[in-house]
């Protein structure tokens, strides 16, 4: 035997995927789907419908759309009202503008470029 922890024998010892690796599959997956709707189907969406993708106002229903997707089960389950410490509200704050920020830049690059 060289280590004490073999993942694949461990697997096989559990018998499968326990109850909390099947939560953290579903967290992933959702959360996966979230950004990709939210990022691809709903500018796709609003692009048929005759509006420009890199509009405020496709812009502005993407990030609506994400926010609610990740927020509101978060405030259903009451994970947002446990959050107690400032500095982690003012980093999801920070994460959230630089998040918001940078998809507006590159977005937009000839408005920052010094060309009008």
């Amino acid at each position: 035997m060289r280590g004490s922890c073999r993942p694949r024998e461990s697997f096989i010892r559990r018998g499968g995927l326990g109850w909390l690796d099947v939560v953290d599959l579903l967290v992933v997956a959702v959360t996966f789907g979230a950004v990709v709707f939210s990022f691809a189907v709903v500018p796709e969406l609003l692009e048929r419908r005759g509006h420009d993708p890199r509009s405020r106002l496709v812009r502005g229903v993407v990030w609506v759309t994400f926010l609610t997707i990740v927020l509101v089960p978060a405030a259903a389950s009451g994970f947002l009202f446990s959050v107690t410490n400032p500095v982690e509200w003012l980093i999801l704050l920070i994460g959230l503008s630089v998040a918001i920020l940078w998809e507006y830049y590159r977005l937009h690059p000839r408005k920052f470029a010094g060309n009008p």
